[in-house]
């Protein structure tokens, strides 16, 4: 019996994103920066969907922007740290796409807005784009990390990632 899987995650639920942010960061990106599908094998997916929302920007933000960017994932790097582990998925390796990835391998055609939101946009902000034919691993990193102004500024952020396979 065939059939296609679908699987819906939530990986954000109203999660603030800033320089200041305690939100995890994942694979060492710094402050403002959070890599939302680290150590994740999706070889048996055919495509993912991920769609963001932002509610706001909260903290009396003067300036900024939220990006978001897909990368590819290498899952077999080892620890650099000590070459004598090498499991999988220890210390993955990520790479942006390229201009002819992003053109073959986004869905929708065409890349992320840059930016997704900015610190006076209105808000609510939803942006949606679809991966495909892509191999074992992908990431989305938001970056939030130029966001400046007083009082902590943050954007308010849901994720919800669509996988699909067969």
């Amino acid at each position: 019996m065939s059939g296609r899987i679908v699987l819906r995650s939530i990986l954000l639920n109203q999660a603030t994103l800033g320089p200041s942010s305690t939100l995890a960061t994942g694979i060492s990106p710094g402050a403002g920066i959070v890599n939302l599908t680290p150590y994740m094998d999706f070889s048996w997916a055919d495509n993912l969907t991920f769609i963001l929302t932002v509610t706001a920007a909260t903290g009396a933000p003067t300036g900024g922007t939220l990006t978001a960017a897909f990368q590819l994932g290498n899952p077999h790097l080892g620890d650099a740290a000590n070459q004598t582990q090498n499991f999988p998925f220890s210390d993955p390796n990520y790479v942006l796409l390229d201009t002819t990835q992003k053109t073959t391998l986004i869905a929708d055609g065409e890349d992320w807005p840059n930016p997704i939101a900015s610190y006076n946009s209105t808000f609510p902000v939803t942006v949606q784009r679809t991966i495909k034919n892509f191999g074992a691993m992908v990431n989305l990193q938001l970056n939030a990390s130029t966001l400046t102004g007083g009082a902590s500024p943050l954007f308010t952020i849901s994720a919800v990632l669509i996988q699909k396979g067969t």
